[in-house]
């Protein structure tokens, strides 16, 4: 599934967070590099038409979001998963599945087709409980889960990582893996962490401070890094 953007802008009264990006994301894991502040999680939010542009087009699979009365179908093909929480704490693991597969798909039992992440993450035994005595990593291990209800055929994965102890982050790279290769979905998985940009992704997007200064393939591996530090500092200099 393909998204376009074009000249896409979003200003905050005289700061601009994302200003004129124009690209196109196909499937596969594309990797999204910027430091805190680079304008990733707003591209993210306009992507999913929680924001409106100031100027710009979001055309997804040849819908235009803001022109073809088509905000709430592509909310369906999009799977989120947020830096922050948005569970509901008081209820349990189990709960929580149920109200986004409900939500998603008015079928309270769709997260169930998810069970084997469920047991590879090691949350079987704590769905019964409620959300609010989970860890930090565990909450994250279950906003992955909610991510893939209804298999979308989109993923934008925010920060995954945060949270989430060696074993766990091996299981995620393993699920997101292997979810790209047999749904052929394209996902947007961003990071500041250069090394596992580059081992998990077969392209990369670097922004930084709201402009989109390369969006290619990786460039040879060990490179990234040194690459991505140039970026940064060629354009640091330059607005000095």
């Amino acid at each position: 599934m393909v998204i376009e953007l074009h000249q896409l802008t979003k200003d905050y009264g005289e700061a601009k967070w994302i200003f004129h990006v124009s690209t196109v994301f196909h499937e596969g894991i594309t990797g999204i590099l910027g430091e805190n502040g680079a304008g990733k999680s707003t591209m993210f939010k306009l992507i999913m038409g929680l924001l409106k542009p100031t100027h710009g087009e979001i055309i997804i699979n040849g819908l235009n979001l803001w022109q073809d009365d088509a905000l709430l179908k592509p909310k369906k093909w999009i799977g989120y998963l947020p830096p922050e929480s948005y569970l509901i704490p008081d209820l349990t693991g189990e709960e929580n599945l149920s109200l986004v597969s409900y939500l998603r798909l008015r079928e309270t039992t769709a997260w169930k087709t998810l069970l084997p992440y469920v047991e590879l993450l090691d949350l079987q035994t704590a769905l019964s409980d409620p959300l609010k005595t989970y860890s930090s990593g565990m909450q994250k291990k279950l906003h992955l889960i909610a991510s893939l209800i209804g298999a979308p055929q989109i993923l934008i994965w925010d920060e995954p990582y945060n949270g989430l102890d060696i074993l766990a982050i091996l299981q995620m790279k393993k699920i997101l893996t292997n979810y790209a290769s047999e749904r052929n979905a394209t996902v947007l998985f961003a990071s500041h962490i250069v090394e596992m940009v580059e081992e998990l992704c077969s392209r990369v997007c670097i922004l930084h401070k709201g402009k989109l200064h390369y969006h290619d393939t990786l460039p040879k591996k060990g490179e990234l890094t040194s690459f991505y530090t140039d970026i940064l500092l060629q354009n640091t200099k330059a607005s000095m």
